[in-house]
């Protein structure tokens, strides 16, 4: 049955000789060499040690120009999900807080041990952290965002961030100078039809993106921690804090003046 589908879809699956269940992600690229740069990314999550708070990737089917990853497959949910649930104004705080420093906690303990494999995330959001029952977290797709986007899908996506986002939720009356020239130059380029020809998919979710990933230079490990402490104020604040890594500086010289 399908259990989602946004960049890829993601099906539950079962082994008839084992019965087993996986989580399948199917991934179509654009070309067959794609399909082999997210192979040998895929190799890496693989590779990773057992760790109660990673989800394991299995194995994987790859295709001309498409591969599956069978994962692990955790039934209760994802921290996407529960913080769509949880109420406005929690009746324990106490309790909410533990278990937001819980996850928070576990998260950060399975990314320091892909970093010390030499494995980078880089697309930390509440999405990709799965729940169990017993509430312990495991963090999932390691690696392999960028190959879930064509280039039209790029295109699109920082469009679509940048007006319905960005333009929606600041108010250039009340920030002038900090963010309508920015504005602005979002409008003029979908009046322009300007857009970056031919960009590489962005293996990173532009809200949680790190200031160097929204920009398009290296991504390091620190990366992943920008990404980790992006979803935890989600968790304290129960919405995302701003539409892309790359305007926080401007966020904070705001909040400061």
């Amino acid at each position: 049955r399908r259990l989602g589908q946004s960049r890829a879809t993601v099906d539950l699956v079962r082994d008839l000789q084992t019965d087993r269940h996986y989580a399948v992600k199917h991934i179509h690229t654009e070309t067959s060499a794609q399909s082999a740069s997210a192979f040998q990314e895929a190799q890496r999550w693989i590779g990773l040690p057992d760790h109660p708070h990673i989800a394991a990737c299995h194995f994987t089917r790859l295709g001309a120009r498409s591969l599956a990853l069978f994962a692990e497959y955790v039934p209760d949910g994802t921290l996407a999900e529960r913080i769509a649930r949880r109420p406005a104004r929690p009746s324990d705080h106490a309790a909410e807080l533990r278990t937001v420093l819980t996850i928070a906690a576990q998260t950060a303990w399975a990314l320091d041990a892909a970093h010390a494999c030499g494995t980078l995330h880089l697309d930390v959001k509440p999405s990709n952290i799965l729940l169990k029952a017993d509430g312990a977290a495991k963090l999932t797709d390691f690696g392999i965002s960028a190959h879930a986007w064509s280039v039209h899908e790029t295109q699109e996506r920082m469009l679509r961030v940048w007006l319905e986002e960005f333009v929606g939720r600041f108010d250039e009356k009340e920030n002038p100078e900090v963010f309508q020239g920015m504005v602005a130059n979002a409008r003029r380029n979908l009046l322009l039809g300007v857009f970056p020809e031919d960009p590489p998919p962005a293996p990173h979710t532009l809200p949680y993106a790190s200031p160097e990933q929204a920009e398009g230079e290296t991504a390091g490990a620190a990366s992943d921690v920008w990404s980790w402490a992006v979803t935890l104020l989600e968790m304290l604040l129960g919405e995302c804090t701003w539409p892309s890594g790359s305007i926080a500086p401007y966020v904070l010289e705001a909040a400061l003046e």
